[in-house]
């Protein structure tokens, strides 16, 4: 789940308990129970898009993957740089982290000014932070505001007040939000003024209390204050509302059905939603965030020595069954400090539901594939692509993950990387792809459609004391976790043996996963089952 999939979600969560609040609790005189209501909810809202409840999806459907592999010689080469594009989700973005950023130092400023204030033993009103409480010597009946302020206090108001500061920061542009704030603050006052009637104070004197001061002076927004004019019709209101009778604290059972139903379909519907999943596509940068918030005219100014790696996750179905190499850095020797360097491709497409449209596919029954096959896109590579100096230098080695969309006119677009080694082999990868011709491109139920790619470019530093295998194998067969192999219905055991597969020998290969791998090959299919088949003499 990408970072607007998940706020989309939580913030139609938001709206959803709201609005059992507004229509179902809001009038009732269970003031502390309301106020729970508030937290949890708004609590639930920021982490149920994150649970995922298994038992409450359906069964996945088997997972099938085509492979197309080419071992080829780097060459030199010359290509023109990449055009820097902006899309509606980068700027989307952009827009998204400055106004948190805004609206973050608007807070920092809010508490240094609660700081001063609270060190002003002056202040000509009265109210309450945490643990501290200002009284202005000079306002009546001090012993009923301290009781009023003191049950603030008590409670840890401010904690609530706090948290809903950072929700409505993180969830700027939701109006519910704001109005969560505004109702926790009413409930906080309902509490206090409870606590206050229970005293012998007389409901008529404290109301009195209230109207008697002077609303010339603005309220702070962090702070619990005793005299606040929005909230004095509303605290009148409450403190002489009959009280609810005990069967409504029945409306609050209410709400549990209604935390399992938004977990419900968290898990089983909203997460796979074609109308979440292309606004979510739509808003989603192409960009890596640090290129949005730090432009390259920006970061091309700072000097530096040294590159770190690029190191990205990339979802279960993409690594499960092919586990990318760590990156290796050998040890210089002669050999393959100025042989000639080598890359290897194997590119992929995973599986997911069916959408029409323009939505983009993992899954067709026809991939997409470059023109002239698996030799023509050897040579392309071959002619363009160029092994980075900075790897060279340092001997670095290993599969750089490139992710891109063939779109319906066989032009590649959104590619970028997913897993990378560093060195200025990212941005190699990246850059050859961009030149790539167009593709024949994908078909589905016999329509072209948009089908996403993950490309893993393995790059290696050739050594004339060794062979070069025409299929490096992706797989690590001393692992444990490694997945069954079986070649035209036999088992694959050893790594010798897939060495030996010719690519242009294989017709298909199918990859069971999860509940279909071990329903047919048992608990030795826990880790999955690749089943190569050959093409037919």
């Amino acid at each position: 789940m990408n970072w607007f999939s998940y706020l989309i979600q939580a913030n139609l969560y938001l709206v959803l308990f709201y609005a059992f609040y507004w229509f179902i609790l809001r009038k009732e005189t269970f003031f502390n129970l309301n106020r729970t209501y508030l937290l949890a909810s708004a609590l639930s809202a920021a982490l149920i898009p994150l649970l995922k409840v298994e038992w409450f999806s359906g069964a996945a459907q088997p997972m099938q993957q085509r492979f197309i592999s080419a071992t080829v010689v780097v060459m030199d080469g010359y290509a023109s740089p990449i055009e820097d594009i902006w899309t509606f989700g980068d700027v989307l973005t952009l827009v998204y982290y400055c106004v948190i950023f805004i609206m973050t130092i608007r807070l920092i400023f809010k508490v240094v000014k609660l700081n001063k204030i609270l060190k002003d033993k002056d202040q000509p009103e009265a109210f309450s932070f945490f643990m501290k409480i200002r009284i202005n010597r000079n306002l009546p009946k001090q012993k009923v505001i301290e009781t009023h302020e003191l049950a603030h206090v008590k409670q840890f108001h401010s904690a609530d007040v706090l948290l809903f500061e950072v929700l409505a920061i993180i969830n700027w542009f939701n109006p519910v939000i704001y109005l969560y704030k505004n109702s926790i603050k009413h409930i906080h006052e309902f509490i206090a003024d409870e606590v206050v009637l229970k005293t012998e104070t007389d409901k008529r004197d404290y109301a009195l209390l209230l109207l008697s001061k002077n609303f010339g002076v603005a309220t702070h927004t962090l702070t619990n204050n005793f005299f606040n004019q929005s909230l004095l019709k509303r605290r009148i209101e409450m403190m002489n509302k009959t009280k609810s009778r005990k069967t409504a604290i029945l409306k609050y059972g209410l709400s549990a059905p209604l935390f399992l139903l938004a977990m419900v379909l968290s898990s089983a519907k909203i997460s796979e939603s074609k109308m979440i999943n292309k606004l979510s596509e739509k808003v989603k940068p192409n960009k890596q965030l640090s290129e949005i918030l730090i432009p390259d005219v920006v970061s091309n100014l700072a000097l530096t020595t040294t590159k770190e790696n690029k190191t990205t996750t990339i979802s279960k179905n993409e690594t499960d069954l092919l586990k990318p190499d760590s990156v290796v850095k050998p040890k210089p020797n002669k050999a393959n400090s100025h042989m000639i360097n080598e890359v290897s491709v194997v590119g992929y497409g995973n599986s997911s539901n069916d959408t029409t449209g323009n939505k983009v596919f993992t899954n067709v029954e026809v991939l997409p594939s470059f023109p002239g096959g698996i030799e023509a896109f050897g040579k392309f590579l071959g002619k363009n692509m160029k092994y980075p100096e900075d790897a060279k230098k340092q001997n670095m080695q290993g599969r750089v993950f490139c992710q891109f969309v063939v779109e319906k006119d066989g032009s590649l677009s959104n590619i970028k990387v997913v897993r990378g080694i560093g060195g200025g082999c990212d941005e190699e990868a990246v850059r050859v792809l961009a030149l790539s011709p167009k593709w024949n491109p994908g078909m589905h139920k016999g329509e072209i459609v948009r089908v996403s790619y993950v490309l893993p470019i393995f790059f290696q530093l050739k050594d004339e004391n060794k062979s070069v295998s025409p299929l490096p194998p992706p797989i690590d067969f001393s692992s444990e976790n490694r997945p069954l192999i079986f070649v035209d219905g036999v088992e694959c055991k050893d790594e010798e043996t897939f060495k030996k597969l010719n690519p242009e020998t294989i017709d298909h290969i199918n990859v069971l996963k999860d509940k279909s791998a071990t329903e047919k090959y048992g608990e030795k299919g826990k880790n999955g089952v690749i089943l190569i088949t050959s093409k037919k003499k």
